[in-house]
């Protein structure tokens, strides 16, 4: 039987005998590894380093062009379509980066100027890119990751994309799906959130019975006509005034005023302006409610018009005494709202159609 002592010798004499073996090792690897190198390194002739250094040699590097350039020399090609004027972007970005390094500017980049090129309602150009993103790099590895994800640049962009694919009202196909889960992995928001989008796409396709034609046309005084039936169905659309840059436009029942007479009904009031949103778009529009003492007001006519201006409200309340002369017995209030004139430019430029490119003939 030996000692504790004795034991405890032989192992501190084991593992100083194994720490001066991979020492000697080292010093032989390195004996033979640094000769080489600064061989290499200093004895080098000098005539091949005037050679490499020469101006003669020496190759100019191509110029460095930001994102936005690449995406602006892209637009220039006049003779290509939007869509491949996009997508000759995006090839020459991954020509000039092969690595992606810069993904995420040219990302940026490219989903700001979407709208320039009238590509906001197309599919593939969010395709192409979403499929700019390095693939496998952003895939939740271990347990953790997947149930305690940890925010990425890449992550917040793909969101990004994706809201302004909802916003637009462009459902995502199978090939996002499969670009999602290839960038990103199962495990992580933009695939969940693209599933979420295919699922309530479909679910409210069908819902709204007033559903906007798409496209949605960009004549004004169209657009009014579709908001005057949404809001009064069973009324027909009067045109007082319609130009170049004015229109006056009404729905509603004015045959039921002589009824209105007969229960002792005597008082008209124009209210408004009311604000209405078709999609993006806004407006403005009056009611013409006549009152009773103990009953609430029947609405009578609806009135959009543009400038907002009494001119306008006086030129519809004219043209209908003149089609129903029994609304000259009763008594007309004006009880407008008091707003800026000056939103009226804001509301033009809001208002303003965006452009959208047109389809791709094949």
């Amino acid at each position: 039987m030996y000692s504790n002592k004795s034991v405890h010798s032989r192992s501190t004499r084991f593992f100083v005998m194994q720490h001066l073996c991979i020492r000697s090792i080292l010093r032989q690897y390195h004996s033979l590894l640094i000769p080489r190198v600064c061989g290499r390194m200093l004895h080098l002739d000098k005539a091949v380093l005037c050679r490499t250094f020469s101006n003669e040699d020496r190759k100019e590097t191509p110029a460095i062009l930001s994102s936005a350039e690449i995406i602006d020399q892209a637009k220039n090609l006049t003779h290509l379509h939007y869509q491949d004027q996009f997508r000759v972007a995006c090839l020459e970005f991954m020509d000039r980066d092969k690595h992606r390094r810069t993904h995420l500017r040219f990302i940026t980049a490219a989903l700001q100027k979407i709208d320039e090129f009238g590509l906001q309602k197309d599919l593939l150009t969010y395709n192409r890119i979403l499929d700019l993103f390095p693939k496998g790099r952003f895939v939740n590895r271990t347990f953790f990751d997947a149930v305690w994800p940890r925010p990425t640049p890449q992550m917040e962009l793909a969101l990004n994309i994706l809201d302004k694919m909802e916003l637009e009202g462009i459902r995502p196909d199978n090939t996002t799906y499969t670009i999602l889960l290839e960038t990103f992995g199962k495990a992580s928001f933009p695939l969940q959130k693209c599933q979420r989008m295919g699922y309530w796409f479909d679910r409210y396709k069908n819902v709204d019975p007033y559903k906007l034609p798409s496209p949605q046309p960009s004549d004004p005084v169209e657009l009014c006509k579709i908001a005057l039936r949404r809001m009064d169905k069973d009324g027909s659309v009067l045109q007082h005034k319609v130009t170049s840059s004015e229109y006056v436009l009404s729905s509603g029942h004015i045959a039921t005023v002589p009824l209105l007479t007969q229960a002792g009904s005597s008082l008209l009031q124009v209210e408004g302006p009311y604000n209405l949103w078709l999609q993006k778009l806004f407006y403005r529009y009056f009611t013409l409610t006549a009152t009773q003492s103990d009953q609430e007001g029947t609405l009578l006519s609806i009135c959009m018009c543009r400038p907002n201006t009494r001119d306008h409200l006086q030129l519809w309340i004219s043209d209908l005494l003149d089609r129903e002369p029994a609304l000259s017995k009763m008594t007309i209030i004006y009880n407008i709202k008091e707003y800026d004139v000056s939103e009226d430019d804001d509301i033009r430029k809001l208002n303003s159609p965006p452009f959208i490119a047109p389809p791709k003939i094949v």
